[in-house]
């Protein structure tokens, strides 16, 4: 008879540790696994009794300090109220790397009608830390009639966790969303829950303490959480004879926008300008939703529309702050593109973030929000497009425990710049429309996206597959 498997959170509820705990012993290579799902290290029953033994550890008396770390663990919001017994799996047969594994990295919630406090800890540590592995930006959690839907943003696209919320009781989907609720604020009660609001909180992920922020949707199910993860992404600004244009630009006056059709991953790229602009013995105020990290010698405003702090409020009141560089995450509305381009054109250096599918899109939109087509063919000067795309994980070629056996290691932004000049100014000028800015911009454009985009390929950056809408057309 084969050795019964066990998995990650079995160890860990076994031994009272945490399931980080037991990655380590995993990755130090003291504590054998048999295979691995996706990521999810199984250790045969030999294995981790002889583990158990070569540690001198007591399974009757299992110590609460995590014997990596020697701190306790903290991994539930729910203090257990006897030694939680181990699940034991039966053996199955090794999946092979790409195909589906209906666990999906997330422990298996016992059937009990009353499951423990320590489970849903375990569950949503592994929620996390599935998350930070994956390269996700957010994590979804939609209370349904039916069950708890887990989702995870990985880039453009939202991903299904199968069988998440028809695996777990109804019991377990309460303590999942009070347990996430009380790591970002213990004195939230969920049932209290009437308006929505947003939290910042700390987990640590294998080791590595990390900032999350939580935002509050209160629903007719329940509360529904959506949870932002700190991960950020390299950014790739033109080089060469076109980021010396851009960088004198940045060092002079007029509108620079950064068009995507996400907010995620442009304020990096906003960061990014900003960095390499001009910015000693000049006055600079930064306008955005989110303030992370804190920039030094930048007059920092973060936007809260509770508190009357509005793209519009501020914005408005730029003119009397007697600014010369200005940062705004983004031109949503005719009152806040018409504050930055007033800016501009009176000699500030105004950088924004746009929501657009290309540059052609972002000088549409500005017309569309009441911008005279005259003055913004001068004062606009540069609009930088880019695109998120996931790298390939340069430890293996298809799969590999760093990776979580998904092939990909973090995300990368791709990015071109389109300058404002002769052909494309003059149709802006006049009015021009989407398909002749459009060609304009395909025409006079010296560092394109797509060819930012023909690159990263070339340099093993990332596939064909994964760029394939970018060059269409090129």
């Amino acid at each position: 008879m084969p050795d019964r498997l066990f998995n990650t959170f079995q160890i860990a509820a076994l031994l009272r540790t945490s399931p980080c705990a037991v990655d380590q012993w995993i990755a130090d290579g003291q504590l054998r696994s048999v295979y691995t799902i996706k990521g999810a290290a199984h250790v045969s029953e030999s294995d981790l009794f002889e583990f158990i033994e070569n540690q001198g550890l007591d399974i009757r008396d299992a110590p609460d300090q995590n014997p990596v770390t020697g701190q306790g663990d903290e991994s539930c919001c729910v203090a257990p109220t006897e030694d939680p017994e181990p699940i034991v799996e039966e053996a199955v047969e090794p999946v092979e790397p790409g195909q589906p594994d209906e666990s999906d990295e997330l422990p298996a919630p016992s059937p009990a009608p009353e499951p423990s406090g320590p489970q849903a800890g375990q569950i949503c540590d592994a929620i996390l830390t599935d998350a930070i592995k994956h390269g996700a930006q957010a994590i979804h959690l939609t209370p349904q009639p039916e069950g708890l839907k887990l989702q995870l943003r990985i880039n453009s696209d939202l991903n299904d966790k199968p069988h998440f919320g028809q695996r777990l009781p109804e019991e377990l989907r309460r303590e999942i969303i009070a347990c996430m609720l009380n790591r970002a604020d213990p004195d939230i009660v969920p049932g209290d829950i009437n308006v929505p609001h947003s939290i910042e909180f700390f987990r640590p992920i294998e080791g590595v303490e990390l900032k999350f922020r939580l935002s509050v949707l209160p629903t007719v199910n329940g509360p529904r959480l959506v949870i932002s993860t700190p991960l950020g992404a390299d950014v790739t600004l033109p080089e060469g004879p076109a980021g010396v244009r851009l960088d004198e630009l940045l060092r002079g006056d007029g509108l620079i926008l950064a068009a995507s059709k996400r907010r995620f991953g442009r304020d990096h790229t906003l960061r990014a300008l900003l960095g390499r602009s001009e910015t000693l013995g000049r006055s600079v105020v930064a306008i955005e939703q989110r303030i992370e990290p804190y920039l030094e010698d930048v007059v920092q405003v973060q936007l809260d529309s509770l508190q009357g702090l509005t793209y519009a409020a501020v914005a408005a009141e730029l003119e009397h702050q007697d600014a010369d560089t200005i940062l705004l995450t983004e031109l949503r509305d005719p009152s806040t593109a018409s504050a930055a381009f007033n800016a501009a054109h009176d000699g500030a250096l105004v950088i924004a973030g746009i929501n657009a599918c290309s540059a052609s899109g972002a000088m549409v939109e500005l017309l569309e929000m009441g911008l005279e087509p005259w003055p913004l063919g001068t004062t606009l000067k540069a609009i930088v497009e880019q695109s998120m795309v996931r790298t390939v994980c340069e430890h293996c070629h298809g799969g590999c425990d760093r990776c979580a056996h998904t092939g990909w290691s973090g995300t990368t932004l791709l990015s071109g710049v389109v300058f404002i000049e002769g052909r494309l100014r003059e149709l802006i000028r006049t009015g021009g429309s989407p398909e002749q800015l459009a060609r304009a911009v395909a025409q006079t454009s010296e560092s394109s996206l797509t060819d930012a985009a023909q690159a990263a390929v070339d340099a093993g950056v990332t596939t064909m597959e994964e760029v394939a809408h970018l060059l269409i057309g090129a």
